[in-house]
């Protein structure tokens, strides 16, 4: 599969849904229609096969979803996107959507705990897994600070 092909349309769509103005509708979903859509339009030279599993990439890298990925290139698509909302970064996108949703340290606080803390779960490469232990690290130390 064209590894490239996937990462680009992820990213593209992925940053246009953020100015979407589409409510309480994953991400990931209208990516996935959107690029579908796309990918069909365009002489890129895709087979159906090939754009269906660009679309489960898609579908398939959002915590939210739910959905297992099933190759490999769906697994690095949503390992990636969970070890960027570990860490540092991750710290800080958690008090941004926090305070994009008028929330304070409680909202904060169950965010962690309800997601972000519960994303090394969801890992699938033994590579991602030993990146995300630092990071994860960091989530954990902040969270302790804060919830004591």
């Amino acid at each position: 599969m064209r590894y490239q092909s996937n990462i680009i349309i992820f990213a593209f769509f992925k940053k246009k849904n953020e100015t979407s103005n589409t409510v309480n509708k994953n991400h990931a979903i209208i990516s996935a229609e959107i690029s579908k859509v796309y990918l069909k339009s365009q002489l890129f030279g895709l087979s159906e096969d090939e754009i269906n599993q660009i679309i489960h990439c898609i579908l398939t890298h959002s915590f939210s979803n739910m959905i297992k990925p099933q190759t490999f290139e769906a697994k690095i698509l949503s390992d990636a996107d969970k070890l960027d909302a570990l860490g540092a970064i991750g710290l800080y996108r958690t008090k941004g959507f926090t305070i994009r949703n008028n929330g304070g340290i409680k909202q904060v606080i169950n965010h962690l705990e309800t997601k972000i803390l519960n994303l090394k779960n969801g890992l699938f490469l033994d590579i991602t897994r030993k990146i995300a232990e630092q990071r994860i690290q960091i989530m954990q130390d902040f969270y302790n600070r804060i919830k004591n």
